[in-house]
């Protein structure tokens, strides 16, 4: 994963437990999507070059306007065709490669189907075309009809044309992807090692929502710092936020006005103390049944689990 070497930071913690920190922070995820005559020539406008191989490796070379462009904070790039045909014929000689690209994209689970939120940004509706999101869901439903669960090749497949035919023009611009449950669970490993939290004390952070005392803000504020979605000076980036979380089940505008709205209260009140004042956005400026305090709740019992899984071993080999 490609990373940018941010100067040191003096994390807030609670007194007798200091860390100063280097921190090299993964800012983001970028993809964008690319047909086969796409991948074979440059990279998107301004995107500065190809992106790179399985794995998230570094592009060839661009326009230097990327070298300007905000946009270049947010890392690796991918490619979703060049991904995912680089791959995909080792294991699947009869082609996956639209559920490939729509996994790459992190948009697409094979019980559910389609995320709707992150795939919907890599088109560009028409601006009087008010009927793209009922016609794109028709065509998906019929054209899913008569296709066995199981078959999810055929259902991404179906479901892409439908978006290509239906929703807009693809967007030539690579588009923010959320974060997976266990790259959560690796910055929350991260930020307990810097803060020093037993598992006993991280149980009862989640069973208070993080709000139990100095040293739980401070580790829910390390662990939105680390995911890029949060920045003391400049608060949360919506726009990560609502990617992050699927939408929220509402528009984005108003996602980001109720937000905001939120957010000036909190700051008001809270400006002197950072660490109170992030554990306190998160647990009331987003839905906590899908924002980023459940996120690290699911990221908490997956490292609970993995811990329990290791005991288990040592115990049964020793």
């Amino acid at each position: 994963m490609c990373t940018e070497l941010h100067p040191a930071l003096q994390h807030d913690v609670p007194a007798g437990k200091h860390a100063f920190i280097v921190i090299s922070q993964p800012k983001g995820n970028l993809v964008w999507i690319s047909t086969e005559a796409s991948a074979a020539g440059s990279g998107p406008t301004g995107s500065g070059g190809g992106g790179g191989g399985a794995g998230g490796g570094g592009g060839g070379g661009g326009g230097s306007s990327s070298s300007t462009n905000d946009k270049d904070k947010y890392k690796p790039r991918l490619h979703t065709w060049n991904e995912c045909d680089s791959v995909q014929y080792l294991v699947q000689p009869n082609s996956c490669v639209d559920r490939c690209e729509l996994l790459v994209q992190r948009s697409w689970n094979d019980s559910s189907g389609v995320i709707w939120v992150p795939y919907g940004r890599h088109f560009a509706p028409s601006c009087d075309d008010h009927e793209n999101d009922a016609r794109t869901w028709a065509c998906i439903q019929n054209g899913s009809r008569d296709i066995a669960e199981d078959d999810v090749c055929r259902r991404a497949a179906v479901l892409r044309r439908c978006f290509c035919q239906n929703y807009g023009e693809i967007v030539q611009a690579a588009q923010l992807v959320p974060r997976t449950e266990l790259e959560v669970a690796s910055i929350l490993q991260e930020c307990i090692e810097f803060l020093q939290v037993s598992p006993d004390e991280l149980d009862d952070y989640v069973r208070y929502n993080f709000q139990l005392n100095e040293q739980s803000r401070c580790l829910m504020r390390c662990v939105i710092i680390r995911q890029g979605l949060y920045d003391d000076e400049r608060g949360p980036d919506l726009d990560r936020m609502y990617v992050q979380c699927g939408g929220y089940d509402v528009p984005e505008e108003e996602f980001k006005a109720s937000a905001r709205k939120c957010i000036n209260r909190l700051t008001e009140e809270f400006r002197c103390d950072k660490c109170a004042l992030a554990a306190r956005i998160v647990a009331e400026c987003f839905p906590q049944e899908s924002g980023p305090l459940f996120a690290t709740i699911v990221a908490a019992n997956l490292l609970k689990f993995k811990i329990r899984k290791t005991v288990k071993f040592f115990k049964k080999a020793f």
